[in-house]
């Protein structure tokens, strides 16, 4: 038996029986007297087990773990020592995301809490630049031998695939971050974890119904993969409703924070009102807060004249006033993404192990704009 299963088997033993003898290790995995001893120390070196006299326990702060999360550290524990690393090292998961900041915070904020409970090691490779950068970081991150990938790519270039193709010789479990897989790739066995971004835009569109507004507006960058799946949502409340959406789009000039975006926000809301428009999701954040500075220019009361809310709630609570958002659960989706890779490599459950894609609901958050 080779040292990962050996490991494995003793970390099953323990967990069951809270400590082990010496003795039943060495009748378990069929060892002699120092490979068990030897065993133990390693484990003990990993964090995994206290030795004591004649055998080991387990480590107090980690009995109430539960069981789920016991397999999925052992499962961490193989890669450790199965893909030679040195003993104390841990087993290592790629993180490819368009940014630190924003939305991307929150998610890589789950993945490392989840890396530390599992204990694996995160290794972070932003992709700031769709046009170079993304497919540089990602060959960086395969080269440092990971055991899995968490992938979102920065999909502001439509058509760019060149990450998505690279995906398709990787040979570790990969998942996809608020990302589905076009139809195109779905050659291979990738999961994901998504936010149902339609159920978001139908609960603010049924939130805008209930106060009683009839002429609602999406406003937003179609660029972004989260506009369309919003829209749709939106549109399927208030169709159902008997009531009237009135899409404006907003042209991308290459980053949020353009000058020009101001100007284009400042337009919409004038076409807006002229088409008596009550009000307004706007997709992301800087749309509605752009539109918050519109609207005071002109004298234009937010809600009394105009209800806003916000998707992502990132930016909304310190706004003035507060906004009203769909706030997508970021950080579980950073969190379910690590459990999923652990759950590929562990072949955890029946067979055939079929791909995953998990959707998260989003909450809508109520404040005074809406």
């Amino acid at each position: 038996m080779l040292a990962p299963e050996r490991h494995r088997e003793i970390m099953r033993l323990l967990r069951l029986r809270g400590a082990v003898r010496l003795a039943d290790v060495m009748v378990r995995i069929g060892c002699s007297e120092s490979t068990a001893r030897r065993d133990l120390a390693v484990l003990e070196s990993l964090g995994e087990l206290r030795r004591v006299h004649g055998g080991a326990t387990t480590v107090e702060d980690r009995q109430s773990r539960g069981p789920v999360l016991d397999e999925l550290r052992t499962v961490a524990l193989g890669l450790r020592t199965n893909r030679g690393h040195r003993f104390g090292s841990t087993g290592t998961v790629g993180l490819l995301i368009p940014q630190r900041g924003y939305y991307w915070a929150a998610v890589l904020d789950g993945a490392q809490r989840a890396a530390e409970l599992t204990g694996l090691r995160l290794v972070l490779g932003e992709a700031p630049d769709p046009q170079t950068d993304e497919a540089v970081r990602l060959r960086s991150l395969l080269h440092l031998e990971v055991d899995a990938l968490l992938v979102a790519p920065n999909l502001h270039r439509l058509g760019d695939t060149r990450v998505l193709e690279a995906l398709q010789g990787v040979d570790v479990p990969v998942v996809l971050l608020e990302r589905r897989v076009p139809e195109a790739f779905a050659t291979r066995d990738v999961d994901s974890v998504t936010s149902d971004h339609s159920h978001g835009g139908r609960l603010a569109g049924r939130h805008l119904l209930d106060r009683g507004h009839r002429r609602i507006a999406f406003l937003g960058w179609p660029v972004s993969p989260t506009y369309e799946p919003v829209l749709t949502g939106l549109r399927t409340a208030i169709d159902d409703a008997g009531a009237t959406v009135v899409e404006h789009p907003l042209r991308w000039l290459g980053r949020i924070d353009h000058q020009d975006h101001r100007g284009q926000v400042v337009e919409a809301l004038a076409a807006l009102r002229a088409q008596r428009v009550t009000a307004v999701l706007c997709q992301p954040d800087e749309a509605a807060l752009y539109l918050l500075d519109a609207a005071r220019a002109r004298g234009v009361r937010i809600p009394q004249d105009l209800a806003v809310i916000s998707y992502d709630d990132e930016l909304s609570g310190a706004a003035t006033p507060p906004l009203t958002a769909v706030a997508p659960a970021k950080q579980d989706i950073g969190f379910s993404a690590i459990m999923l890779c652990l759950r590929r490599i562990a072949r955890l459950g029946p067979p055939p192990h079929a791909t995953q894609q998990v959707m998260l609901l989003p909450d809508l958050v109520i404040r005074e704009s809406g």
